[in-house]
């Protein structure tokens, strides 16, 4: 085993941590995904090395900020832990915020930090709202941890482009937030009755093998990202993976 080698196995071991509680970055995750790993399943198509290295560079970009923060005055902690226990969940939700900062005398403010390709920043500014997975988990920590206000930054690991969404709690907040604690509860459900739950995406199948799209008589069927970068998706379509031709979900397109 050469040197890239080891180190790759330091980042795949770090992976393969049995699953104790609900965390807040998989709130908005298919229920099924869940479900899988809370059994213990094994990943069918396991993330790659290559793909932690990406993260683990994205990571190293989260450091920059704290020591921004504070250089422009801000009282900052960085990797904060939070658990919180609610009556209708038999499991803690237990998490880590990126940052905390505040201004003297203010209040604590959380933000979570999150890299990709700057391109994809981009659409996500135009689109005018930051992405529903990242929404849902700084919501969950904001009523965690009791705290008001909250930021996603996002930056371009590849041209530095950034952008930022502010969120406030409220009503609306408060409506997503027990939503999401719905959600968890549902899952615990289905590790009570034994039960597989359904399906919450769908993938694009074309002769056993799982495409982000294909067309059809000029009409494209295109796959939920969700389900094509799952690690149990080829346990979950098994039963369509096997059967020769095109689909979208569970339909055969003829």
């Amino acid at each position: 085993m050469d040197l890239i080698d080891e180190l790759d196995a330091v980042l795949l071991e770090h992976e393969k941590r049995e699953k104790l509680h609900h965390y807040p970055s998989e709130a908005s995750a298919c229920i099924r995904q869940t479900w899988y790993k809370w059994q213990g399943f094994d990943p069918t198509n396991p993330i790659e090395a290559g793909a932690l290295w990406k993260m683990s560079m994205g990571n190293s970009i989260h450091k920059i900020v704290p020591e921004l923060l504070a250089r422009a005055g801000y009282e900052v902690e960085e990797e904060k832990d939070v658990e919180y226990k609610h009556p209708k969940l038999d499991h803690l939700i237990k998490g880590r915020m990126d940052i905390l900062f505040r201004r003297p005398d203010s209040v604590w403010e959380v933000m979570e930090v999150k890299s990709s390709y700057g391109r994809g920043i981009l659409q996500t500014q135009q689109s005018g709202a930051p992405k529903q997975e990242h929404y849902d988990q700084l919501i969950l920590y904001l009523h965690m941890a009791d705290i008001d206000t909250g930021c996603l930054l996002y930056l371009g690991r590849d041209n530095a482009y950034r952008t930022i969404f502010t969120v406030h709690k409220d009503d609306t907040t408060e409506h997503r937030f027990n939503n999401l604690l719905n959600r968890f509860a549902m899952v615990e459900h289905y590790l009570k009755t034994e039960k597989t739950p359904p399906r919450e995406f769908t993938v694009a199948i074309v002769d056993g093998e799982i495409k982000s799209k294909f067309q059809h008589h000029k009409q494209e069927y295109k796959g939920d990202w969700q389900c094509s970068y799952c690690a149990h998706n080829k346990k979950c379509w098994a039963n369509i993976l096997a059967q020769p031709g095109k689909f979208f979900g569970e339909e055969r397109i003829a």
